[in-house]
């Protein structure tokens, strides 16, 4: 007996209104529910899915100015695991970033001129030379943002959280996932791997922004195995950190990478680098050689460590400064040491229940930690 299809009735019964209402709505844009914002505290490669600038729309503050908008659809990985062990689909959300295109009075980037060097930034990471664009024209941008849309590149990305404001307008609300993307990478899909590897697309490999090499890794390189996981990485970073070995599999194709390149900024930021200076240098090697300038040198033949010395990747107990009084709070929390200054005999931390450094409020760099106020743990 034939299959029967039943028709749904739905416009006899709806009529002319339901006609209209497709007509009002049929080319509206694609909306996202806020529920399905990616977790805090993951890296991961997305594919661009969309670029524009467009204008705020009537009914809104700012109605009429220009935005930029650029986007992408998470391809690996398919789950993430946050701290508190639980799992996100994460796989075909979204990652974006949107940027102001007027002046912005009060905020940290106040004029249209900060705005659009932000702007080439993140189209620098995706592949563009505005370097070779010596007249800017309506032109010139819709062509950048057509080419990025055809190839559809992929890049890694990576996602944080600040802490809970206790004043203000947003006091009490959790603060907004922010996203900063490293870069192009190449991505199999196999594996959930990358390689940073240039590929047919015409647009050349580059992670955080950053130009690699134009021979690729050796399977001999540090990095270029994909069998390195984030064990790797935390030999690579143990109690003495070996920077070098963490530039290295930064620069590698497996999934590793991302965890060194997120390990790197973590020190950078540590040690008192703006994470915007720190996420937009050409290479790895230039944010290693502001880390170790951060650090104070840091050059072969320094004095053996005296054995009450605390080293980096040490956990201890430490007690948060209140933000309002200045003073330590009643409890401790467990950090983990990021630099050590032997010389001053201070410290910068990172907070194991954030997984954020330690930071100053109202300077926004990495507090200077004397190691006497510390609780270290066996």
């Amino acid at each position: 007996m034939p299959v029967q299809t039943k028709k749904s009735g739905i416009v006899a019964r709806l009529g002319n209104r339901l006609k209209q209402a497709h007509k009002e709505h049929q080319h509206d844009e694609i909306k996202f529910s806020t529920f399905g914002d990616l977790p805090p505290g993951m890296s991961g490669i997305a594919r661009l899915v969309d670029v524009k600038f467009d204008q705020v729309k009537a009914g809104k503050d700012n109605a009429g100015e220009y935005f930029f908008y650029v986007a992408g659809a998470v391809v690996s990985p398919e789950v993430f695991t946050d701290k508190t062990g639980t799992e996100h689909l994460v796989k075909g959300l979204r990652t974006s970033v949107i940027e102001n295109m007027f002046d912005t009075p009060g905020r940290s980037r106040e004029t249209l001129s900060q705005h659009w060097d932000f702007v080439l930034n993140e189209l620098r990471k995706l592949g563009i030379e505005p370097g070779d664009v010596d007249d800017i024209t309506d032109e010139v941008i819709e062509g950048w943002c057509k080419a990025l849309k055809e190839i559809a590149p992929t890049f890694r990305f990576r996602t944080w959280a600040g802490e809970k404001q206790t004043t203000g307008q947003y006091a009490g609300k959790d603060p907004r996932t922010q996203h900063v993307w490293l870069g192009l990478v190449d991505f199999n899909g196999a594996t959930g791997g990358g390689t940073d590897t240039q590929d047919d697309s015409g647009i050349p490999p580059s992670v955080n922004g950053r130009q690699h090499e134009d021979e690729a890794p050796s399977a001999s390189d540090s990095g270029a195995s994909g069998d390195i996981d984030a064990d790797t990485v935390e030999e690579a970073a143990g109690d003495e950190v070996d920077l070098e070995a963490l530039m290295e599999l930064a620069k590698g194709e497996s999934d590793a990478a991302g965890v060194a390149q997120n390990k790197l900024l973590d020190i950078a930021i540590g040690v008192g680098i703006p994470e915007a200076e720190a996420t937009t240098t050409d290479t790895w090697e230039e944010l290693l050689e502001l880390i170790r300038a951060a650090q104070g040198g840091g050059e072969e033949g320094e004095a053996e460590p005296e054995s009450d010395e605390p080293e980096v990747g040490n956990v201890a107990r430490y007690k948060m400064l209140d933000a309002k009084t200045g003073k330590p709070g009643r409890k401790a929390v467990e950090v983990e040491l990021l630099t050590v200054d032997k010389a001053k005999k201070t410290v910068t931390l990172k907070s194991l229940d954030t997984q954020k450094p330690v930071m100053d409020a109202k300077t926004k760099k990495a507090i200077q930690v004397p190691w006497a106020e510390l609780e270290f743990t066996a």
